[in-house]
């Protein structure tokens, strides 16, 4: 072969090898690279999927937030029904107590004595309803015992006698009323049934097996005026008749047993032949009043304001608490004496 064709038969070979190199390189680097691209493919993936996740979170944050609005906007819709429901609920309730105040009021002015009780008897019953209106039906009750409780017939009655006409049905259920109601709910108001004739009335505490009163049963009548009333015959056991007045009252036969007085006012008042066994009259004021035949039996009269020959004409016994100046008053021994205890006694006192 000749030599000098030789270079030009080498070529081809060279270039075909130099291809086939470059084809190796090419591939090799295509798959050197082909990592890298899936590197970023999952990293940008992986961005993506966190974006998505994000937006995901935010929407469901955005519509947790409108939603907990909108709840709190229903509370808010219902708290204002709920409240506009009460003040319609209230407004009927004053609405009917108004209603039954006014067809009370004037049934009280009815001719028929039926249906002037039924009155009195509506006002008790809305006066436990609704306090409010308690003070007003307290002078309304006091009030119409005033109008209506005027002396019996028969101008100069004997009202000492045992068989004293009784007061009208209605005045005594009005009387009721006032002296059981709750006390508590008076504010400034205070019964004043002045001038009235009350005989017979029955307002006294109820009484336990062992015949003592039960508290919770106890007449109030504390701050009343009662000047110038009739209450003979009277049951008034246990009653609260602390500085009520009581000036020229009569309370001839009257029941006062375990009557609380305290710093009441019994001027000129008719005491005949009343009880006021352990009744508590201190500091009481009894200018004056007559205590003819009045039973005084362990009854508290320390710090009252009476006269020995007050207490000369009253039944007392040792138990009965005298003034310090009165309790060893050998006077009041010896009447004491002859109403048959010992005599020479050191009677309580001050």
């Amino acid at each position: 072969m000749n030599r000098s064709r030789l270079p030009f038969l080498r070529r081809p070979a060279r270039r075909a090898r130099a291809a086939a190199t470059a084809r190796i390189r090419r591939r090799a680097a295509a798959l050197s690279g082909r990592p890298d691209r899936l590197r970023r493919i999952e990293v940008l993936g992986a961005l993506l999927a966190s974006v998505v996740a994000a937006v995901v979170a935010a929407g469901s944050l955005v519509y947790t937030q409108r939603s907990n609005e909108q709840v709190r906007e229903e509370l808010a819709i219902n708290r204002d029904q709920l409240d506009l429901s009460r003040d319609e609920l209230a407004a009927t309730r004053e609405g009917q107590i108004t209603d039954r105040y006014t067809a009370a009021v004037v049934n009280l002015g009815d001719d028929a004595i039926d249906v002037r009780l039924g009155g009195i008897y509506a006002l008790q019953r809305i006066m436990t309803d609704s306090t409010r209106d308690h003070p007003s039906i307290l002078n309304v009750l006091s009030t119409y015992i005033r109008n209506h409780a005027t002396a019996p017939p028969g101008t100069g009655q004997d009202t000492t006698r045992p068989d004293v006409q009784a007061a009208p049905s209605d005045v005594l259920a009005a009387l009721t009323v006032l002296a059981t109601r709750d006390p508590a709910h008076d504010q400034r108001a205070a019964i004043d049934v002045s001038d009235s004739y009350l005989a017979q009335a029955n307002i006294g505490a109820e009484l336990d097996n062992t015949g003592e009163p039960i508290p919770d049963t106890r007449s109030h009548l504390s701050n009343a005026n009662l000047s110038h009333t009739v209450w003979t015959g009277a049951n008034l056991v246990g009653a609260d008749l602390t500085n009520a007045n009581l000036h020229e009252a009569d309370l001839t036969g009257a029941l006062l047993i375990e009557a609380d007085l305290t710093g009441a006012d019994l001027a000129f008042t008719n005491l005949t032949d009343a009880s006021l066994s352990r009744a508590n009259l201190t500091n009481l004021w009894l200018l004056e009043a007559d205590l003819t035949g009045v039973t005084l039996d362990g009854a508290d009269l320390r710090g009252a304001t009476v006269g020995k020959d007050q207490l000369l004409a009253a039944r007392l016994t040792p138990e009965t608490r005298l003034p310090a100046d009165l309790a060893n008053d050998p006077d009041i021994q010896e009447h004491i004496a002859e109403l048959g205890y010992p005599a020479n006694l050191t009677l309580p006192g001050s």
